[in-house]
């Protein structure tokens, strides 16, 4: 697949970022068994559907394949792409959009990404604000092997349709569940064709739930 011609910079702009999210491309690439170890152990956590865990390894793995990739003197020689596939996935699970952002681009930056990658890496970036990143996405479809017309037409579309609905306000009241309460704790917010209705606030004496997986804090929606 071929590298990025148009606004470079910007790519390496992303580039550091992956860097700063993990140290695997900023030191030499780990030794291939603790790797294979290292995605047998995450592969095993996925399925016990514990995410963020998962995420962890995987994402250890897939940036120490990149850098071991990217040493190789056999240009031809391809990359095994599973932890970057799965740990996608666990980030997405986990709720963590930022990593799966960072192992998308680190595919993208150096060519290897897939059509359904790209499309991947262009809706987390309209879920998260990302207007640069979508926009370069679409400039430089043409450089991602196998990605069609049809689908810059539609991501245009999109964009268009994401600039109108920043456009559009939705009538909304929000209210406390107590007439004394402090802080806001209750509101609603769109969804789908509706809307729904979230409790915000925690009752005097209740702690956040805790996550037996991840160990995480969480706040039920009511």
């Amino acid at each position: 697949m071929s590298q990025f011609s148009q606004n470079p910079r910007f790519w390496a702009t992303l580039a550091l970022a992956l860097c700063l999210v993990s140290d695997g491309l900023a030191q030499s690439a780990r030794p291939q068994f603790v790797d294979n170890a290292d995605l047998k152990a995450a592969a095993k956590k996925q399925s016990q559907l514990r995410y963020a865990e998962a995420l962890d390894l995987y994402s250890a793995v897939a940036f120490s394949d990149l850098k071991r990739h990217l040493q190789r003197k056999d240009s031809t020689a391809t990359m095994r792409t599973v932890a970057f596939d799965q740990g996608v996935v666990c980030s997405l699970k986990s709720g963590n959009r930022q990593m799966a952002a960072a192992l998308l681009d680190s595919l993208i930056v150096h060519g290897m990404s897939t059509p359904a990658q790209w499309n991947q890496r262009f809706e987390l970036a309209l879920s998260l604000g990302e207007d640069d990143v979508a926009s370069q996405l679409v400039k430089e479809a043409r450089t991602c092997e196998g990605l069609s017309m049809d689908w810059t037409q539609s991501a245009n579309a999109r964009m268009r349709e994401r600039d109108e609905l920043r456009q559009t306000v939705t009538p909304a009241t929000v209210s406390l569940i107590r007439p004394k309460a402090k802080f806001p704790e209750f509101g609603a917010v769109p969804f789908n064709e509706g809307l729904a209705y979230v409790s915000s606030g925690l009752g005097a004496g209740f702690a956040p739930g805790k996550d037996g997986w991840t160990g995480r804090r969480y706040n039920q929606l009511g």
